[in-house]
């Protein structure tokens, strides 16, 4: 029996070994949360460090200046030559890292910096593959040192306050507004969901609405900057309803890639555009659906007028007909649950209706 106990034992080890490899002394900060609806909206501490050190590094798209990067510059300024800022600049010249590169390695990473959640051996989908050219043990070890060396915990709790505002200046759009009602009703039928939004003024004028989902389809992570005004709440609809559709695409893509990909080679070739490879031709397909889906959005949750003004928008793209077909395909999704119990049932739909759209750019009736 003590055999059998002890053997048990063993593989535990070795599985909590490779799922996580060695584990590093937990920093343990209390995150600064809240909720609205089904989306958690909060000032996460492993994605702030990102911030903080790629700020400190010197990366471009971190180097917007507001109040809150200020404290950064002063607390942080002693440690521009730690382990951390010099690994991250030696990834910024050799692989071209940025700041949103860099966040795709962190759903792997335990909210505590003590090891990966996932074997990056799998390389998941969602990281990007700048990362597997780098030892990411080496690397979590001096992130993990750059939080405690910096004493990064009392920073994060020292300014609260800011954290705090981002927070409240999203979960308040959110309280006012319509976006879980859409979501849930558009994208997710009732099924369960986890959609989590980190935000900070470290995000502020960076441009970054950095997103990603768990392969399981039961997380999406969003880094949004705060937001204060109702009107933006289309662009939080836009951006989680991108990763959802983003974690879709190689369904989308297995009921006729080929065919979807022979079309956006003829638009390209007739642009004068290069040739566009997989990833950019699921981002052309994505930003598609999501220009069309958030029509939905605008026409139930928005005046005539606006809705009005996003539909002469969609007659760039398409005709007139096309945006008549599509409107009764969506009327007929959103009537009809039963028809359509989830949004995996209706994607056949929407992809014979970019066949027609794209066929009808193929020939350039869409370049009025």
């Amino acid at each position: 029996m003590k055999k059998v106990f002890w053997a048990l034992i063993a593989v535990f080890v070795c599985v909590s070994f490779f799922s996580c490899g060695k584990k590093l002394n937990p920093v343990k900060i209390e995150k600064i949360s809240a909720k609205s609806g089904f989306i958690t909206v909060e000032a996460s501490p492993k994605y702030e460090l990102m911030s903080v050190l790629c700020h400190v590094a010197g990366y471009e798209d971190a180097a917007e200046e507001n109040e809150l990067t200020k404290f950064v510059d002063i607390w942080f300024d002693e440690y521009r030559s730690h382990k951390a800022v010099k690994l991250m600049n030696e990834y910024r010249e050799k692989y071209g890292m940025n700041l949103d590169t860099a966040f795709s390695l962190l759903l792997c990473v335990a909210d505590d910096l003590s090891c990966y959640t996932e074997n990056l051996k799998d390389k998941p989908y969602f990281v990007d593959e700048r990362w597997y050219k780098i030892d990411t043990n080496k690397f979590l070890k001096a992130f993990n040192d750059f939080a405690v060396e910096t004493k990064f915990h009392k920073f994060y709790m020292l300014y609260q306050s800011y954290y705090r505002q981002a927070v409240l200046s999203i979960t308040n759009v959110l309280d006012k507004g319509s976006v879980c009602a859409w979501l849930d009703d558009f994208y997710f039928r009732g099924q369960t969901q986890n959609v989590v939004i980190h935000t900070s003024q470290n995000l502020c004028g960076n441009n970054l609405w950095y997103s990603a989902a768990k392969s399981d389809g039961l997380l999406y992570l969003n880094c949004i900057p705060p937001i204060y005004e109702k009107q933006n709440e289309y662009h939080l609809a836009y951006r989680i309803a991108q990763n959802f559709i983003t974690s879709k695409i190689d369904l989308i893509w297995s009921l006729n890639g080929d065919f979807l990909s022979g079309m956006i080679d003829n638009i390209k070739q007739m642009r004068g555009e290069a040739p566009a490879d997989i990833s950019q031709k699921y981002s052309f397909v994505i930003a598609d659906l999501l220009q069309f889906d958030l029509c939905d959005f605008v026409r139930r949750f928005n005046s005539e007028e606006i809705y009005q003004i996003y539909v002469e928008s969609l007659k760039q793209i398409a005709s007139e007909e096309l945006l008549a077909k599509y409107t009764d395909l969506v009327n007929d999704y959103v009537l009809n649950k039963d028809k359509y119990p989830t949004y995996q049932d209706f994607i056949h739909v929407e992809t014979n209706w970019l066949f027609e759209l794209y066929a009808s750019m193929t020939w350039g009736s869409a370049f009025k």
